[in-house]
């Protein structure tokens, strides 16, 4: 038995999968991977999603045109008053 093979039976014996019928068997590992495709898929989608609002790039340079902005203002402000 080589190491696939191995992997194999250790994975039908853990769920039991050894004790079914081979359409059985078919049907849960299909399943198995509709369950793990829809896992990936949307843990994919939630880490970009994630990190676009972590763009350090884009967060900084908000930051600076942010406080450019309010400290323009302020002296336009000031001079207005004046």
């Amino acid at each position: 038995m080589n190491w696939i093979q191995r992997k194999i039976y250790l994975y039908n014996v853990t769920f039991g999968l050894y004790m079914l019928d081979w359409w059985e068997r078919y049907l849960f590992n299909i399943l198995v991977i509709v369950l793990m495709w829809f896992i990936f898929y949307n843990s994919s989608r939630y880490v970009t999603e994630y990190f676009k609002g972590y763009d350090t790039i884009g967060l900084h340079s908000n930051m600076f045109s942010r406080a450019s902005d309010s400290t323009t203002e302020t002296v336009t402000n000031s001079l207005c008053l004046t």
